[in-house]
């Protein structure tokens, strides 16, 4: 992993390779580990494509309205029906996998 990641130099550097086994255990560590690179990258985009950034926009709390939600949506899940099936809120059905289906 490392030689292709030292490779990556002489184009621009889209990839970011990550130990699993060091993050296995904590998902924040992992997250980050991953997304690390990620600022430099988006940076190294725009100058590269000569993208200058827009002005800073100012507001106030005052400035944000939020209208009413259009419809009310069901998000409740039963898992108690026995047959290993899952009821979703609203009448979906969600029979469970079979081996090879996915």
């Amino acid at each position: 992993m490392q030689f292709l990641d030292d490779s990556a130099r002489e184009k621009p550097d889209i990839c970011q390779f990550v130990e699993f086994n060091r993050h296995k255990h904590d998902f924040n560590s992992l997250t980050a580990a991953t997304l690390n690179e990620l600022p430099d990258q988006l940076v190294a985009y725009y100058q590269r494509n000569n993208i200058q950034p827009l002005e800073l926009q100012q507001g106030q709390e005052e400035d944000i309205v939020v209208g009413p939600a259009e419809k009310e949506i069901n998000l409740t899940l039963d898992f108690g029906n026995g047959e290993g099936n899952i009821a979703v809120g609203g009448g979906v059905y969600v029979p469970p996998p079979r081996f090879g289906q996915y």
